[in-house]
């Protein structure tokens, strides 16, 4: 196995674990709902008039994800449609009392594995952060760019 493929293999072992260890502090009040749509709910919890193009734009997807993504959390009565005054053609969408739940349990988790991950991270020489930063900016705008063609 070449260098290349040793780094595969650790990026998929990556992933896995993260996985993993996701799932040992997913608290119940979160099961049912997969990461879009907690990732949706945490972007209308703190946008100001959140609306379908805003909430692509925030979560950089498409319209057409984000419309199926808002007919599963209403489905689910996490979120619900409104309108501002007389403008009806505007749709705009706020937490119910049962997503503003999901929204502060999915903050707290962000929050724990924050400091877990910051506790290995703060760890690291600053040699070894810098190569680690410099590598994850390098992939992410190769991830990016094979993102934008296709």
């Amino acid at each position: 196995m070449d260098r290349s493929e040793e780094l595969l293999q650790l990026v998929l072992e990556y992933t896995n674990l993260s996985d993993e260890t996701d799932k040992l502090h997913n608290r119940d009040s979160l099961s049912g709902y997969d990461n879009s749509e907690l990732n949706c709910l945490d972007a209308i919890g703190r946008l100001e008039q959140p609306n379908v193009t805003a909430l692509a734009g925030e979560m950089r997807m498409t319209k057409g994800a984000i419309s199926k993504i808002l007919r599963k959390l209403a489905d689910k009565g996490a979120v619900e449609p409104y309108q501002l005054g007389s403008n009806r053609q505007k749709i705009f969408y706020r937490l119910t009392d049962a997503g503003q739940e999901l929204f502060d349990a999915h903050r707290e988790r962000h929050r724990g594995w924050e400091e877990r991950e910051l506790l290995f991270f703060r760890s690291l020489s600053e040699e070894e952060l810098s190569g680690a930063i410099r590598f994850f900016n390098d992939y992410n705008t190769d991830l990016r760019a094979r993102l934008g063609k296709e």
